[in-house]
Order: C-alpha cells, then sequence, then structure tokens
C-alpha cells in the first residue's frame, strides 16, 4: 500500500470516527431524559405508570406519526367537560410537551425509543379471560397486524403484549367510542367487539410477560 493509499485509509476511518461521535451526541441530546419524557414514560420509554404507554420498542413510524399529530392538534388532549381524571391530566401534559418540538427532535426522538427493547408490565389477569382473549385475538383478525400475539409490530402497529391494561382499555374505548381514530380496518374491528370480548383480550395481552 503507499503512503497516498495509507492516508486516504486514515482519513476515512478519522470520517467515520466523526460521523459516529456526532451521531451518538446528537442521540444523547435527544434522550428521552432531556426531551422530559422520561417522567411519564419511564427511563428509555418502559412506563411505570399504567396510564402511559410502555414507548419502548415500539415502531418508528408509529411514535413519529403521532408525536406529529399531538403537535399538530389532531389528536385531541383536552379533556371532557368535568373530566379531571388523571388520565385527561396525562393527556393536557402530552401536548403541552410537544407542542414545541422540531420535527428533526420527532424523528430523533422516534428512533430512540424504537431502539429500546420493550419490557412487559407485571400486572394481574384473569386465566380464563385470557384464554378466550388468545382464541379472539385470531378470530377478530387482530392477528393480521398484531402478530404472535401482539408481540410483533409492522409500521402502525404497536406491541400489545405486555403493554399495560389500563391503558390499552382507555385507548380501545376511546376507538370504539369515535374519540379516537385508526386505520380503517382497526375501527372496524374494535368497533365489531362487544365489551366482554374487549375484557378478554385485555386480559390475553396482560397475560404475556415474555
Amino acid at each position: 500500500m503507499t503512503i497516498v493509499q495509507d492516508m486516504a485509509a486514515l482519513l476515512a476511518a478519522a470520517l467515520a470516527l466523526l460521523l459516529m461521535a456526532n451521531q451518538a451526541m446528537a442521540e444523547q441530546e435527544l434522550t428521552p431524559n432531556s426531551a422530559f419524557c422520561a417522567s411519564c414514560h419511564g427511563e428509555a420509554g418502559v412506563s411505570r405508570n399504567p396510564l402511559v404507554p410502555t414507548l419502548a420498542g415500539q415502531p418508528y413510524t408509529l411514535i413519529e406519526d403521532n408525536l406529529l399529530a399531538f403537535r399538530a392538534g389532531k389528536r385531541a388532549c383536552s379533556p371532557q367537560p368535568g373530566d379531571g381524571s388523571p388520565a385527561a391530566l396525562l393527556a393536557l401534559t402530552m401536548c403541552a410537551r410537544v407542542a414545541d418540538l422540531t420535527d428533526e427532535e420527532i424523528t430523533a426522538l422516534a428512533g430512540f425509543f424504537e431502539r429500546q427493547a420493550f419490557e412487559p408490565a407485571e400486572q394481574s389477569f384473569y386465566p380464563q379471560l385470557a384464554d378466550r382473549g388468545a382464541r379472539l385475538h385470531i378470530d377478530k383478525g387482530c392477528e393480521g397486524c398484531h402478530s404472535d400475539g401482539g408481540r410483533t409490530t409492522n409500521d402502525m402497529a404497536p406491541v400489545l403484549a405486555g403493554q399495560w391494561t389500563p391503558y390499552l382499555r382507555r385507548a380501545m374505548d376511546a376507538l370504539r367510542a369515535g374519540e379516537r381514530q385508526g386505520p380503517k380496518v382497526m375501527n372496524a374491528a374494535i368497533h365489531a367487539l362487544e365489551a366482554r370480548e374487549v375484557e378478554a383480550l385485555l386480559n390475553y395481552y396482560a397475560f404475556q410477560r415474555e
């Protein structure tokens, strides 16, 4: 190898290291702690609050789209009249906190959370309802998007297995009431469910901890 080739190789290596360092610094500046997500969604996006979803391991596109929707006001944060519930107050906090995020910060946060490991929540469930929910997950078509029993994601389908039950219940109730919109297939499937079927599915997702 010639001196010129040696120098070129060294420059290339130095440039690669510089790019890696810059990327690491950018990610460090936009971790959930500095972007104040951790106070609600937990360290590295693993929520310890049953009303707040775990973001760790959720798909990039889903997180990015939801952050953009909150920032634009397309996902409502205002509680209903007289609703001073903890969940309503958390929603208000969410909109306030994303209001000033830039597109670049939203992109970085979505990427950060997607790279983290999902940790199932430790919560109670009824085994008989979980067994029924396992069958409903297949029969009602949930497996088509939320595959492997709700453990696997696609671009717009989050992990359901091990997600907090109180959060999932509120989300599903909002979808059934038309207060929140999902993909057309999702909306149709949710509206076709009876309340007891929703409860069975929730117990099935709570049952899965691996």
